[in-house]
């Protein structure tokens, strides 16, 4: 027989299991009927794997049933998800396309994010149609990331600095 503290632990960790398992059940419930911010909790959950085990493709399936119902956060999120291809197939014109949808709400961090991806896609210069396409990716860029900047993301003041060098030297 174990001491009596140990039994109360135990019973207490089981304990918590069924309680957290129920707690997801009931999530996962709530959500499928449209509850974005139960969706946002799934998604969350399931990339973090507190209650559940962490699984990339069932996080992003909650984040873009959230990102679809029109949630900020949530089309920020699945814009990470396709850029670093966590739980779906890298698609760096899917990415953008969502970061652009929570940029064009304000959402500094999505800003940011739209920032990178453009200062990223800024090509070597080898010929005139590139220059066109850095510069237009220079102008996209220093754009977002000047909006985050206006809501204070501070990343975002770095990110710039590296752009400005990278496009005129030091």
């Amino acid at each position: 027989m174990f001491p009596l503290g140990c039994d109360v632990r135990r019973d207490n960790a089981e304990h918590q299991v069924t309680k957290t398992a129920q707690a997801v059940g009931d999530l996962r419930e709530i959500a499928m009927k449209g509850n974005v911010a139960a969706q946002m909790e799934l998604g969350t959950r399931y990339i973090e794997g507190k209650g559940v085990s962490a699984d990339p493709s069932e996080a992003f399936r909650w984040f873009r049933m959230a990102a679809d119902n029109g949630e900020t956060e949530a089309e920020n999120q699945v814009g990470l998800m396709y850029a670093e291809g966590n739980g779906v197939v890298k698609d760096k014109t899917q990415a953008m396309n969502w970061f652009q949808a929570a940029a064009d709400k304000g959402l500094a961090k999505a800003q940011f994010n739209l920032g990178f991806m453009y200062q990223s896609s800024i090509p070597l210069i080898v010929d005139h149609s590139s220059l066109q396409e850095a510069q237009h990716a220079y102008a996209n860029a220093k754009a977002w990331y000047q909006k985050a900047i206006n809501q204070g993301h501070q990343e975002a003041v770095y990110n710039l600095q590296v752009l400005e060098k990278q496009m005129h030297g030091p």
